[in-house]
């Protein structure tokens, strides 16, 4: 039953009961029958109001515990708002630093670009001078062999010429001793 019905109820009976206690001295059994029945339904009623105010009473600590659970929401929702603002100072810092080591790194990388660049372009000028100077070796090396060759003609023709000469110096002793001989 709703409460509004029990009250109601309530009321009434209290009111019959206050009504009927002028006109109570003359009760007759109908009259205490009904009044066992209004008591019955008194008694009855007051009971479902005792479960109702258990009720309620249940209900309104549920509603503290709910209130403190909110409120500790609402701790829990402020510290996560502050979290996030820190957090998003935080980013900010971050990302300055992020900005500033960019431009800084991207100096670094040009001037790093740069200098490859020079030593990429002095490794190809020596390369170029080494490929000259294996040219120029390799051509030396090939003198050197012609020279070692006409050094070697010329032993040869040293010995050769040496050999005449002692074939000579042997025909001129020839001679001498001939004239020797026949002076």
């Amino acid at each position: 039953m709703p409460i509004p019905i029990i009250a109601a109820v309530v009321w009434a009976a209290g009111a019959a009961i206050t009504a009927g206690g002028g006109v109570g001295v003359v009760l007759t059994v109908k009259n205490k029958k009904e009044k066992a029945e209004f008591q019955a339904k008194i008694d009855e009623l007051q009971n479902q109001l005792l479960c109702y105010q258990k009720k309620i009473k249940e209900l309104n600590e549920t509603i503290c515990k709910l209130n403190k659970e909110k409120s500790d929401l609402v701790i829990q929702v402020a510290d996560y708002y502050v979290q996030i603002k820190t957090m998003h100072e935080q980013q900010e810092i971050f990302e300055a630093q992020l900005k500033t080591n960019d431009s800084r790194f991207k100096k670094i990388i040009a001037f790093l670009t740069f200098r490859l660049n020079v030593l990429n372009k002095e490794n190809d000028e020596l390369s170029e001078k080494i490929a000259e100077l294996n040219f120029d070796m390799s051509t030396k090396q090939t003198e050197i062999i012609g020279f070692e060759l006409k050094k070697e003609k010329i032993e040869m023709q040293i010995i050769s010429s040496m050999n005449e000469l002692k074939l000579a110096n042997v025909d001129i002793q020839v001679i001498e001793e001939e004239l020797r001989q026949a002076v």
